[in-house]
C-alpha cells in the first residue's frame, strides 16, 4: 500500500480518544517503529506476500520478519 500521511494519522489518533486505531496501508517493516506511536496495530498484507503481489502467495521469510518487527514496535 501507499505510505501513511503521519500528520493525518495523528489527527486520527487524537480524534479517536480510547478506541483503537489500526493502519490499513502502508505497513511496512521500516514503518512500524514511526506507526507504534501513532495507532493499536495493523493490518497486514501486501507487505507479507511474495514479490510484494497482492493476492500473491505469503513469503514465509517475510511474514517471519514483519512479526518480529511488530513485536519490537509495538510490544
Amino acid at each position: 500500500g501507499r505510505a501513511v500521511d503521519e500528520a493525518k494519522l495523528g489527527r486520527v489518533r487524537a480524534a479517536a480518544g480510547d478506541a483503537k486505531v489500526l493502519v490499513a496501508s502502508g505497513a511496512t517493516i521500516g514503518a512500524l517503529p514511526s506507526l507504534s506511536k501513532l495507532s493499536s496495530g495493523v493490518i497486514v498484507g501486501t507487505a507479507l506476500r511474495a514479490s510484494g503481489r497482492p493476492g500473491g502467495p505469503i513469503d514465509e521469510g517475510c511474514a517471519r520478519s514483519f512479526a518480529k518487527a511488530f513485536r519490537a514496535a509495538f510490544g
